[in-house]
Parts: C-alpha cells; sequence; structure tokens
C-alpha cells in the first residue's frame, strides 16, 4: 500500500509514473490524500484523467479541523503522545489552558499544522506539562501574530465545546478538561447561551 499525500501536487512527469504503476499487474493500493477538488484540476488541465479515473475507486469526504472542534483534543494528545516517545520523553498532559488555546485556534493547515504544533509543545514543555505558552500559533501572512485576549479565547472555546457536544455540559467540561462546576460558573459569567439538544 502507497500513502500519497497531497496526490494534487505530484509534477506532471509523476503523475505519468504513477498512472503507469497502477496500471501493471499486481499494482499496490494507493491511498491518495488532497485538500483540492481534483476534477476540477482535471477539467483545467493541470491533472492527468487516467490517474484521476484510476484512485477514483472511493474516497472519503473528511472536513477540516475548523469544522470539527469535537476531534481536535484527542488528535492533539495523540500527537503530543507521538512526538514525547520519538523524542524519549514522558507521556505528556495538556492543562486547561493549553486546551483552549488549541481549541480557539482555527487550523487552516489542518492535521499537518497541529501535528508540528504539538510536536513544538512537547519540545518546549517543562515537566511533561504542556501549558498555553508552549502552544506556538504561526505567524499570519502579515507576520504578526493572531493574539485575541484571554476573555475572547475562554468565550470561543466555551462556544466551540458546547456546540461540538450540543450542549452537553458534561461533555464539553471534559473536552475542555475542566469541571462541569467550573463550566457552569464560566458559563454564567460570559452569559453564554445553550445551545438545545
Amino acid at each position: 500500500t502507497i500513502l500519497l499525500r497531497h496526490v494534487d501536487a505530484l509534477s506532471h512527469e509523476d503523475q505519468v509514473r504513477l498512472a503507469q504503476t497502477m496500471a501493471a499487474p499486481n499494482a499496490p493500493w494507493v491511498l491518495a490524500t488532497t485538500s483540492c477538488n481534483l476534477a476540477k484540476l482535471e477539467r483545467d488541465g493541470s491533472f492527468r484523467s487516467d490517474l484521476l479515473y484510476s484512485i477514483q475507486v472511493a474516497w472519503i469526504d473528511v472536513p477540516p479541523l475548523s469544522e470539527r472542534t469535537s476531534d481536535i483534543l484527542p488528535i492533539a494528545e495523540a500527537f503530543a503522545r507521538q512526538a514525547a516517545f520519538r523524542h524519549g520523553r514522558d507521556r505528556p498532559r495538556l492543562t486547561a489552558e493549553a486546551r483552549v488555546r488549541l481549541v480557539e485556534h482555527d487550523w487552516p493547515g489542518n492535521l499537518s499544522e497541529l501535528e508540528n504544533c504539538m510536536e513544538r509543545a512537547v519540545l518546549s514543555a517543562g515537566n511533561n506539562v504542556i501549558d498555553a505558552n508552549d502552544i506556538q500559533i504561526l505567524m499570519s501572512d502579515d507576520g504578526e501574530a493572531e493574539v485575541p485576549n484571554l476573555v475572547q479565547m475562554e468565550e470561543v472555546a466555551l462556544n466551540k465545546a458546547l456546540a461540538a457536544t450540543h450542549g452537553n455540559v458534561t461533555r464539553a467540561a471534559a473536552l475542555l478538561g475542566i469541571s462541569r462546576d467550573t463550566l457552569r460558573y464560566r458559563i454564567e459569567k460570559s452569559d453564554i447561551s445553550r445551545p438545545q439538544r
């Protein structure tokens, strides 16, 4: 089995080689990922139609992390464990503030951005505890960091956790790494309305 990340970025020559490989007897299974519309690229002439039809046997549409808030923390924790193992460190723990920072970010770079962020966090964390300061978000295009104030960060995280859990306070609290009572207090303090189940 071959895993090709960003198959849309293959050069024309690489597309030819891949199409030939897939047409051969006993060809390997190919799993290809992309964030582009390959059919549109094929219509524009930048992606080979024979390759498109060869890899288009089955597909899974996975929404970006910005649309899957409830997946951010479990994935981040898995990436942190993997990075800690690679670097010979103990299993790290995320503080509540780090969890808020992770959930607050939109992750335009999706899994690659999150994975690299968690590796940086593991390497900079002290005592195997990842704090908000260890979550280093990349700069925007204009070179300035997007830094909301703490109240805004908390409200965004609370709203995203509640939306991801359809208003279930117990599950939202677990997602944020805080107690139910703390979450209820912060909901009242921020005057946030819970989504209806």
